[in-house]
């Protein structure tokens, strides 16, 4: 059981180091339009039109970033518990519940 919980935490931390990394590499690829700050809730109408006609490469990088990440981790989680089906599956059902918290 230890080895299980062991292995969805090394999942759950290579998940977020692999969309982090490929985040910021999307991030240097499509960088924001100067003086946009997704942070300031003033401008939130103008991140809004920013995300409405984002470029579809900007699009594509999240995609790949979330997706990368979701593999990853549940790569790793499987490769180290006794039932690696499992641990993929929760690490990818932990990625999918981050996904639609942010939709939300």
């Amino acid at each position: 059981m230890l080895r299980n919980v062991l292995a969805l935490l090394a999942g759950i931390l290579a998940m977020f180091l692999v969309t982090w990394g490929l985040e910021a590499l999307g991030h240097i690829a499509f960088p924001l339009p100067s003086g946009l700050d997704p942070r300031d809730p003033a401008q939130a109408q103008a991140f809004a039109r920013y995300l409405a006609t984002m470029p579809l490469g900007a699009q594509a990088a999240l995609v790949l970033a979330w997706s990368g990440g979701a593999f990853a981790g549940g790569f790793v989680g499987a490769r180290f518990a006794r039932h690696p089906r499992s641990v993929a599956v929760a690490v990818g059902a932990l990625v999918v519940a981050g996904v639609i918290g942010m939709i939300m």
